[in-house]
């Protein structure tokens, strides 16, 4: 038996016409010993997946008839458009050994497999001021159907100056088909010289789903300048 430790939500499977039914999809995580995807050779469904658990029952009888011994493969297929989140992965091995074959197996090993990493699309941000003259608002607009996540926002000041970050986790969310606003004064506190600041914001979406822009009003006139900002 191989146990894999990790996020399989990608696999949930739902079924809106019978709620009953919704779980998750064991084809949906394999081993195979081609690569992925799968398409000739061993190809090792899941006998049984969580959350955050997957196992394989493997005949290493059968998988080293043609000799040598087999190397799998990880193969993980999102089930409909559900996305892949960040995690860590591990394995365990726990061996069962041959009916009197008087063979002690090998329980309890386990090491790391791998990572998977997100980070989405990053927007520069050259210029963000919190100058008391001045009321700058940061806007970022979700066009997703699910919230999506500020994964960091990195501020560069200029010398002398020290950039302090004020987002909040709550900040840090950003809901489904909805517009965020957030004033600079809210979201980066600037103690030095200087009361302007570049940021780099890393946003968990997909490239042409969010949009980025600065809104600056000027106090004593009213002049308003915005500015829109490439997500890559």
């Amino acid at each position: 038996m191989i146990e894999l430790a990790g996020d399989f939500s990608l696999a949930f499977d739902v079924n809106p016409l019978d709620a009953t039914k919704n779980a998750y999809s064991k084809a949906a995580v394999q081993l195979d010993v081609t690569g992925c995807p799968a398409a000739v050779g061993v190809v090792i469904p899941a006998i049984a997946v969580t959350a955050g658990l997957a196992s394989f029952k493997v005949d290493l009888a059968t998988d080293l008839a043609g000799g040598g011994a087999p190397t799998y493969e990880v193969c993980l297929t999102s089930v409909g458009d559900t996305e892949a989140q960040a995690s860590s992965y591990s394995a365990t091995f726990n061996g069962a050994a041959p009916v009197a074959s008087g063979v002690t197996p090998l329980t309890g090993v386990s090491g790391a497999l791998g990572t998977i990493v997100r980070n989405g699309v990053v927007v520069q941000l050259p210029y963000l001021t919190t100058f008391e003259g001045y009321r700058q608002r940061l806007i970022i607009v979700n066009r997703n159907s699910a919230a999506v996540e500020i994964a960091s926002l990195m501020f560069t000041p200029e010398e002398g100056t020290t950039a302090t970050s004020m987002l909040s986790a709550e900040d840090m969310m950003i809901a489904a088909n909805t517009t965020k606003v957030m004033k600079v004064t809210d979201v980066v506190s600037l103690s030095g010289d200087r009361t302007r600041t570049a940021g780099t914001l890393s946003i968990i979406a997909k490239a042409g789903s969010v949009d980025v822009a600065t809104q600056q009003v000027n106090l004593e006139n009213g002049a308003t300048d915005t500015v829109e900002y490439t997500a890559n």
